[in-house]
């Protein structure tokens, strides 16, 4: 794999963050273990980050980047809609969305609330995966995982971490995308334009 390969995984995008800077391009922002009321400025390319969040890896520890490249191309799709969308409203006009236009929109938020979530997720002890997967296998598939377990749980490990990422490209179901298509968009448009945009990590 090439050592140009990102390793710095957004699981909220830039082209996202880059929407609420300010003149200079910064973005405020809190994280927890700051003082009340610290608030700090940075670049978005330094927010919602971690190293390999979306890296799979084998078991003779190549490095698979497959997973963040798969969403930089759905961003590089969404990324002018956004764009635009949300120059229409800051203009204040309400935008006229397609079904093509909404379906991007529904597969664009579908992905993005998973990232976020598996990011979370990745804040869960063994033990928590393993009562979840023991609620969800069948019998078989719980006694062969204990095996596995029993005979070289770090390689079980990166098992369930290559299958917790891996999963972020499934793509979206068509029942799903049936009922998301049936849901609206609520616009909300701060009042006070000249303040600044921060964000809470």
């Amino acid at each position: 794999m090439s050592s140009n390969a990102p390793h710095r995984h957004h699981y909220v995008p830039r082209m996202v963050q880059r929407n609420f800077t300010n003149e200079s391009g910064g973005l405020y922002f809190w994280r927890r273990g700051m003082n009340i009321g610290e608030v700090r400025i940075t670049k978005p390319s330094n927010l919602f980050v971690e190293d390999h969040l979306y890296t799979i890896v084998d078991k003779n520890g190549a490095r698979d980047h497959s997973i963040e490249h798969w969403f930089g191309r759905l961003e590089t799709l969404a990324a002018p809609f956004i764009q635009e969308f949300l120059n229409i409203v800051r203009h204040g006009m309400t935008p006229i969305m397609n079904r093509t236009h909404w379906d991007l929109w529904h597969i664009y938020v579908y992905h993005a609330q998973k990232r976020t979530v598996a990011w979370h997720k990745r804040f869960l002890k063994p033990e928590d995966l393993l009562a979840v997967m023991k609620e969800i296998a069948s019998e078989q598939q719980w006694h062969e995982h204990i095996r596995a377990w029993e005979t070289d749980s770090e390689d079980t490990l990166r098992e369930m971490n290559n299958a917790r990422i891996a999963s972020q490209a499934h793509p979206m179901p068509d029942e799903m995308l049936d009922e998301f298509r049936s849901l609206g968009l609520v616009i909300y448009v701060a009042p006070l334009r000249h303040r600044s945009f921060s964000v809470t990590i």
